[in-house]
């Protein structure tokens, strides 16, 4: 099932850059690094570290990251420029996998979706929190939330 996925994400890559681009461009920008003009060129990469994560074994991807969900969560501040790319990111894998199958008429391997789910949770997550463990806005939004739910 990997080798299918890893041949649509090869196969696909322009038009899930396309779609990835319109989705980005259509979130509003939180940051001024979260400018799609800068963001989009980090797609090619993201998709590699994807098909890398894919080739994996299952039980090998989760490891090491905290997955996109919880360092979602764990963007208390919610500055992190990342958020927008890999919602965006996210639609669009999942959009051409689904189209891919869609065209040829075949039902997915059964686990399909979740795998590529998985693969991109996976460098979603470990992207966002080496982004946080940067953030400026971290320990003032820390201090204030403190203090207002102290008070």
């Amino acid at each position: 099932m990997e080798t299918k996925l890893v041949q649509i994400l090869k196969g696909r890559r322009a038009p899930i850059r396309r779609r990835w681009e319109v989705l980005l461009r259509a979130a509003k920008a939180n940051d001024p690094l979260a400018n799609p003009d800068a963001l989009v060129h980090l797609m090619d990469w993201t998709i590699d570290q994807v098909v890398q994560a894919l080739r994996k074994e299952p039980s090998r991807r989760l490891k090491g990251s905290p997955g996109y969900a919880a360092a979602q969560a764990a963007c208390r501040c919610g500055h992190n420029p990342l958020l927008a790319y890999f919602l965006a990111g996210e639609q669009a894998l999942i959009e051409a996998i689904a189209e891919n199958w869609a065209r040829e008429e075949a039902s997915p391997p059964e686990n399909a979706v979740a795998e590529a789910y998985l693969a991109f949770h996976s460098v979603a997550g470990r992207e966002l929190e080496s982004f946080c463990a940067f953030c400026q806005h971290r320990d003032a939004f820390c201090r204030v939330r403190e203090t207002v739910t102290a008070g």
